[in-house]
């Protein structure tokens, strides 16, 4: 299985900026059985920071990562 995740920069408190609970505002785009595409600005997804306690839209990527590292059996493709 082939891993991508994508980076972005984004404001500390976004929840607080974006008015406190977030909403996914996007449906999931459909993806490759074998191809997972993960990002941290995922209008269609969101999660809690663990660290800062805040709502943000994106994907969990340390979540991912680390189930992938669990599951490994030999080697983990990983693109930045």
């Amino acid at each position: 299985m082939c891993l991508l995740f994508h980076a972005l920069a984004l404001p500390e408190n976004q929840s607080e900026l974006l008015g406190g609970t977030l909403q996914p505002k996007l449906e999931p785009l459909p993806q490759h059985p074998k191809i997972k595409a993960y990002f941290n600005y995922n209008q269609a997804d969101v999660y809690t920071d663990p660290y800062r306690q805040i709502e943000r839209y994106g994907n969990d990527l340390e979540k991912q990562i680390i189930a992938q590292i669990n599951l490994a059996q030999q080697l983990i493709d990983i693109a930045v």
